[in-house]
């Protein structure tokens, strides 16, 4: 009876954290290209890192949910050009770069 109890009470706690957000420094390492005006020229793949706070996101992202913001492409227009951008190999780290 009382191992059911203390299995309860862990189940409680672990769900009761399960809704806390991670504080603190954290950074992603990952590898980026992209292109000059209009696409033309891809760069070569560069070794990148990023350091976040997550104190500047919301309350329900969690370090690895930053970290994979770093994945796919993405478009970056002025008024008269685009950068096309890539991301790849996004590994969550905690601390800094």
């Amino acid at each position: 009876m009382k191992k059911a109890i203390f299995l309860v009470g862990l189940l409680v706690l672990a769900i009761a954290l399960s809704g806390c957000t991670e504080i603190g420094s954290y950074s992603c390492r990952y590898e980026s290209r992209h292109t000059g005006c209009g696409g033309k020229d891809w760069t070569a793949w560069q070794q990148e890192c990023v350091e976040f706070d997550m104190e500047d996101y919301v309350d329900d992202w969690t370090p690895q949910m930053v970290c994979e913001k770093y994945t796919g492409s993405g478009t970056h227009c002025s008024e008269t050009c685009c950068i096309y951008t890539e991301y790849r190999n996004n590994v969550f780290a905690g601390g800094g770069c």
